[in-house]
């Protein structure tokens, strides 16, 4: 499917292109509008059919169904109370009578698009692709499914989540430290424990404080240095200042036989400081691979440089953990602020 996948794609980027040499914008809009029409139609006739299931999200070769009222339907009919069913109940029901029926429409809607369409040969189809027992939409692409069964492999409630375009992916930009815990978080959400989800944002704000710098330190790689001269120049985004504060340092106390220069192409960790500081920047950043906890020391003694961690924990951790509590109309109290009974409590 893959392979298939990309061909179709590379088709489409191919006849769309006016150097190519069989362009023609009208083969591009025939490859597009045959995929849209092919969901949308699908979607439409799964719910013209089985009026019991609902759509929860269209995208270019995927769609999610809820079928809750149908196992609760089916429930009723054998006489089990529907909050009693476990993971493994759930992928009973599902697997056992409604998959089947739902893929008897699927076959029979792509057979009367094919004969509307004319088509020399039928080759519309679907595969089942996930089983899930909870799902949070977040925006298009992006969206998180606790997983019963993927592609025939079943799952159990240890497993990690599906997750789409959502900052659990992102390896790349976030720690181990964060995306661990971001994927606990969410495990409480699908739980819809909002009491326990409300103590562990508490819990894990205090400990996130006293982290190592590659716990909490954001992931980032450096592709604008070169057009920026300094913390002041306009347009630089915050890694970016970090980089050129960190080269400032390591250049004005003549460390770099242990801290070597940022370059660009680099990948860098980088922190918000707090503000005002020597240098009138609002981050600092490291190179990856040196010891950032070393590297801050220096500057916290040479020029009280501290992090911001309030700043911090905002944007690795609560900016995208409301992007979830916010899915599920959750109004959540941010606990690193302090309040006046806090503040009572102490004295």
């Amino acid at each position: 499917m893959l392979w298939k996948s990309c061909l179709i794609s590379s088709g489409y980027g191919a006849f769309a292109n006016t150097y190519f040499l069989l362009y023609d914008i009208k083969l591009a809009k025939a490859i597009t509008y045959t995929s849209q029409l092919t969901i949308k139609w699908i979607e439409k006739y799964i719910i013209d059919n089985l009026n019991i299931i609902k759509s929860l999200y269209i995208d270019t070769d995927s769609l999610y169904l809820s079928v809750t009222e149908s196992i609760k339907k089916l429930c009723e009919i054998k006489k089990i109370n529907y909050a009693d069913l476990s993971f493994n109940d759930k992928y009973e029901l599902i697997s056992e009578f409604i998959i089947p029926k739902i893929e008897t429409i699927i076959k029979s809607g792509y057979e009367k698009l094919g004969n509307n369409l004319n088509v020399f040969e039928n080759t519309f189809e679907m595969k089942r692709e996930l089983i899930g027992d909870a799902g949070i939409w977040l925006a298009k692409k992006s969206y998180c499914v606790k997983m019963i069964d993927k592609e025939g492999v079943r799952k159990t409630e240890k497993d990690k989540p599906y997750v789409k375009g959502y900052e659990i992916a992102k390896k790349s930009s976030n720690s181990k430290w964060v995306i661990d815990n971001l994927i606990e978080y969410l495990e409480l959400i699908f739980k819809n424990d909002k009491f326990k989800t409300t103590a562990f944002e508490k819990e894990k704000y205090k400990e996130f404080k006293n982290n190592l710098v590659n716990d909490y330190f954001s992931i980032r790689s450096v592709s604008s240095l070169n057009n920026y001269e300094s913390v002041d120049s306009k347009g630089a985004q915050a890694h970016i200042k970090g980089c050129i504060l960190y080269n400032t340092i390591i250049k004005e106390n003549k460390l770099e036989s242990s801290f070597p220069f940022i370059k660009q192409g680099d990948k860098i960790h980088f922190s918000y400081i707090i503000e005002p500081n020597k240098f009138n920047s609002n981050s600092i950043a490291y190179l990856d691979g040196i010891d950032g906890d070393q590297f801050l020391k220096i500057v916290k003694d040479k020029y009280n440089i501290e992090i911001n961690f309030k700043k911090q924990w905002e944007t690795v951790f609560i900016k995208p953990a409301r992007r979830l509590t916010n899915a599920v109309n959750w109004i959540m109290i941010d606990n690193s602020k302090t309040n006046i009974m806090s503040l009572l409590k102490e004295k």
